[in-house]
């Protein structure tokens, strides 16, 4: 309750990010106090509201507390925080919450209650929902639908981006995460239909470029995890102009692998000196991880001691 305390005080922001680690740490206890307060429930409620009452000297509007509890479940990458998430996602009226809630969702283990639930909520928000601490909740929620690792979703988005209504740059935007998104996701039959996307939405400087590093990917490894955590490794997809080539790798090492190819991609991820591809590298290990392992926690853990 006291690191709870630390994450919903206005007046405590520089300590939260140590306290939400703390809170990660702690595991199923900090999912029951997070799945009471994303509830509207127990005493963390009345702290929260009494805290920005003392602080603003007004009475808060709606559930400012829904958006940190949904933050602090997320972030424990737990299966038992799902059941909150959906309850709450399902309740919610409050399109900037809903949007916050889909988006830490996304974290958890993917079942087939989180996937439907994410898409009833993107399919939900329009152009102008915003999601916290700004910026367009459409574009955060398409990147964090390639969390969920699954090319099931290549089709739904790009049903998305066709249907959502909209013009001028926002549209543009939007298009184009898809288009990044659904680059990340697609398996060898799907490059005909994603290609498509990107003459559509792309632009020649970017998506155009990013397409052509995708496609040689995935011919050259087709649906072979291990072809993938070697070309993870390769020094010409750490350089900046080819980094999206290291990084569709371990995409598809999160959607083929197994506990083999997690594991050979963690004796290799500190060796992968590109922020971005290191940082997919060490997603790909999350998600083939769903349930926690002592072993690779502890390797993990003796990496970023070294560094």
């Amino acid at each position: 309750v006291p690191l709870m305390k630390v994450m919903l005080d206005p007046t405590k922001a520089d300590v939260q990010t140590t306290a939400a680690l703390a809170l990660v740490k702690l595991g199923k206890p900090t999912v029951d106090a997070a799945s009471q307060l994303i509830a509207g429930k127990g005493e963390l409620v009345a702290f929260a509201m009494r805290r920005i009452k003392e602080l603003t000297g007004k009475d808060a509007q709606g559930t400012p507390y829904v958006a940190t509890a949904a933050l602090v479940l997320g972030s424990t990458g737990r299966a038992d925080a799902a059941p909150a998430l959906i309850a709450a996602l399902n309740a919610e009226k409050d399109a900037s919450n809903k949007a916050v809630i889909a988006r830490e969702l996304a974290k958890v283990p993917a079942t087939a209650d989180t996937k439907a639930a994410f898409k009833a909520a993107y399919e939900s928000l329009t152009l102008e929902t915003e999601i916290p601490p700004g910026g367009g909740a459409l574009e955060a929620l398409t990147e964090a639908a390639g969390q969920f690792y699954d090319p099931g979703m290549v089709d739904w988005l790009l049903d998305r981006a066709a249907k959502t209504k909209g013009s001028g740059d926002d549209l543009k935007g939007y298009q184009a995460a898809v288009t990044q998104t659904v680059m990340k996701l697609a398996k060898a039959d799907q490059l005909a239909t994603v290609k498509a996307a990107v003459d559509r939405y792309g632009s020649a400087d970017i998506e155009q470029k990013l397409y052509k590093l995708v496609e040689a990917q995935v011919k050259a490894c087709g649906d072979r995890a291990a072809c993938y955590v070697a070309a993870i490794q390769k020094g010409e997809n750490q350089e900046q102009n080819t980094q999206f080539a290291g990084v569709k790798a371990g995409y598809m090492i999160a959607i083929l692998g197994d506990n083999a190819a997690r594991d050979e991609l963690l004796g290799a991820v500190d060796g992968i000196k590109n922020a971005a591809v290191r940082y997919v590298a060490a997603s790909a290990i999350d998600h083939l991880t769903p349930k926690g392992d002592k072993a690779v926690s502890a390797k993990l853990q003796a990496i970023i001691s070294k560094n």
